[in-house]
């Protein structure tokens, strides 16, 4: 008896540890920039857009997410048009998301004042 259990223990640890190591893949995007934001859903093809548009700004949020290893290259296009004084704003960049970050805050860029930051989840 005692010789088996020594066998159960060491296989039950490795096989938690194999399920521990798995992550689910991001199933979301979503970009902040001033006091707004904007989410966009991952698609089986691993691309994401949206567009908003208001009576003040128009957004277009666009890229994809390819998992490289345990982490997430990330291709993002940001395209924000203000209305009111008919400016605009554009962001193209392509950034490693490790996967501690996932769910985080992450600066992407800034137009004048104005900063932009990405959360995967």
């Amino acid at each position: 008896m005692k010789y088996s259990s020594k066998f159960i223990l060491p296989m039950l640890l490795v096989a938690f540890s194999a399920l521990g190591r798995q992550s689910v893949d991001p199933t979301s995007m979503t970009l902040t920039y001033g006091d707004s934001s904007v989410s966009a859903e991952i698609r089986k093809d691993r691309k994401f857009d949206i567009t908003r548009s208001n009576d003040d700004e128009n957004v277009e949020f666009s890229g994809s997410v390819t998992k490289e290893d345990t982490d997430y290259i990330v291709d993002v296009l940001v395209l924000l048009e203000n209305k009111s004084n008919k400016s605009s704003r554009e962001i193209n960049t392509t950034i490693l998301v490790h996967n501690d970050q996932l769910e985080t805050l992450i600066f992407i860029g800034g137009v004048n004042n104005e900063r932009f930051s990405i959360t995967l989840k």
